[in-house]
């Protein structure tokens, strides 16, 4: 089950804030660095749960990376959700959202539904892609960053889902999800889609090694 804490086997699972962590930082504090199409294939492994739940009319509230969980092996990318007591089944609800202000999407006092998750979804990629968990809600959108790493049309989604547009629907969302999973095939074949490079194998800082085909 993917609500479980602890898969049977492979890596342990780390709060989902180590997706943020620059390169410099995650050397410094001795932990894993993800990069950054391995930062997209679990984030579009938590889009496609979301995708799911949202099929069953059940909405997390409390999405912020103090309850989720994600696997820091490449091999074996998978992402669970914790303390789940905030869930809502459609405005049916045991607790209400209490997740710290900077996750904080306007919902309080106005009801859990998809557009409050996808909104906190939007954040937590914005956040975790331009690894800077200071961006505030009310500052701009960084379109531009985001185009280093993303195909326009994925950024415009990502634009709705911040915006709390009640019009989007999950289920839209399926095909980027896909997307951003198979950007990580092994460890040594990882890749970045965007507008202006099209599929590109992703080359860490440093390695020197012929590209596999995209094909």
């Amino acid at each position: 089950s993917f609500l479980s804490v602890h898969p049977a086997k492979g890596p342990r699972p780390r709060q989902a804030d180590v997706l943020g962590r620059r390169r410099d930082m995650a050397k410094k504090l001795g932990v894993p660095y993800f990069e950054p199409p391995h930062k997209l294939a679990l984030l579009g492994v938590l889009l496609e749960r979301l995708i799911w739940l949202h099929g069953q009319n059940l909405f997390i509230g409390d999405l912020h990376p103090s309850n989720i969980l994600v696997t820091a092996g490449v091999d074996i990318r998978e992402v669970y959700l914790v303390d789940c007591d905030s869930f809502w089944l459609s405005d049916m609800h045991a607790f209400p959202p209490h997740a710290p202000e900077i996750w904080n999407v306007g919902e309080r006092g106005h009801g859990i539904n998809h557009a409050t998750d996808l909104a906190k979804f939007a954040r937590l990629v914005v956040r975790v892609i331009c690894e800077d968990f200071s961006i505030d809600e009310h500052e701009h959108f960084p379109r531009e960053r985001l185009l280093e790493w993303l195909p326009g049309h994925h950024v415009r989604q990502l634009e709705r889902m911040w915006s709390v547009d009640s019009s989007f629907a999950t289920r839209k969302l399926s095909t980027m999800a896909r997307r951003w999973r198979n950007l990580v095939r092994s460890p040594s074949e990882m890749y970045i889609w965007t507008d202006a490079g099209g599929w590109a194998h992703w080359y860490p800082p440093g390695a020197r090694t012929s590209p596999p085909s995209a094909s």
